[in-house]
């Protein structure tokens, strides 16, 4: 009767894995908090600026709310990039542009902080953009796992920010 039993339980464990989609890459916007949050529901973090600041440990957008991006090239040589978000990420946007207005939302490419993002106005369109920071290799891992607006999926060759057009 035992053998059985952790047979079957360990064939449900390798199960639970199946099945699960795995996204290579982590896109995550973190919103600023109140330095008098607690330790276990803020971080401290430094910014792209050099100045501190406490974030939320969770974060408010993630790469599974991403539909679709619109790359390009940044002034600074970087990568940005428009990102269009599903109807979860867009409600959550709308909301957090409201009630979040005057701080920042933290932009993360995994775990490497890439923008500091201003919410200084109201955004329900449900796109999100990542002004630079962008390497190339992120790049071309965002344009695998998800399309292009309004353009191919896959960039020319001779450019990982063109989008084609």
């Amino acid at each position: 009767m035992r053998p059985r039993f952790l047979i079957i339980l360990a064939l449900g464990l390798c199960c639970l894995g199946i099945g699960q989609k795995k996204l290579g890459l982590a896109v995550r916007f973190y919103t600023q908090t109140s330095a008098n949050d607690s330790d276990s529901f803020a971080v401290a973090v430094t910014l792209l600026n050099g100045q501190r600041a406490a974030v939320d440990d969770v974060a408010a957008i993630s790469e599974h709310d991403i539909v679709s991006i619109f790359p390009f090239t940044a002034a600074d040589g970087t990568g940005g990039c428009a990102l269009k978000l599903d109807d979860h990420g867009t409600i959550g946007l709308d909301t957090l542009s409201m009630s979040k207005r005057g701080t920042l939302l933290i932009a993360t490419i995994d775990g490497r902080q890439v923008a500091d993002i201003l919410i200084d106005q109201r955004v329900s369109d449900g796109i999100v953009t990542i002004p630079s920071g962008i390497t190339v290799d992120e790049m071309k891992e965002l344009l695998k796992k998800f399309p292009v607006i309004g353009g191919k999926k896959q960039p020319k060759k001779k450019d990982v920010y063109s989008v084609g057009l």
